[in-house]
């Protein structure tokens, strides 16, 4: 499977949507974030991520926000992530590795919020993408 580097952050409220596209085992909108798109705040604390991680099987994280998940799946994943906070609460969710659809969407939840209410960026190429389908 090809590994994708990601970031999680709070959804822009006042993106745009654009062409669909397949971002690793994801089929996503495209975004076209506003210029304040860097300014929210992800809904968790970096503490709350931790104990919403540590729930997950087989997730190891040290004290600094750095983790691994892999499991045998089907199919099988491995994801390694940091979480990054700005102030009280998580800013993003770095994620690089490889997986299907349930994998990814269980991690994103645990680390950042409701799905729904994310967009992911592709670390290569700076691109957003709405992590779910929902009315921008």
């Amino acid at each position: 499977m090809k590994e994708v580097h990601l970031t999680i952050h709070p959804l822009d409220n006042h993106a745009v949507r654009g062409a669909e596209v397949a971002v690793g085992p994801l089929f996503m909108s495209a975004v076209r974030v506003s210029d304040r798109w860097a300014e929210a705040m992800l809904p968790l604390t970096f503490e709350e991520a931790v104990a919403r991680l540590e729930c997950l099987p087989m997730l190891y994280i040290e004290p600094d926000g750095s983790f691994v998940w892999a499991g045998a799946g089907p199919p099988p994943f491995r994801w390694e992530g940091m979480l990054h906070d700005r102030g009280e609460r998580l800013s993003h969710v770095e994620l690089i590795g490889h997986g299907g659809v349930d994998a990814l969407l269980r991690l994103m939840e645990s680390a950042a919020g409701e799905p729904s209410q994310l967009m992911i960026q592709t670390v290569r190429d700076g691109k957003f993408f709405a992590a779910l389908e929902h009315s921008l």
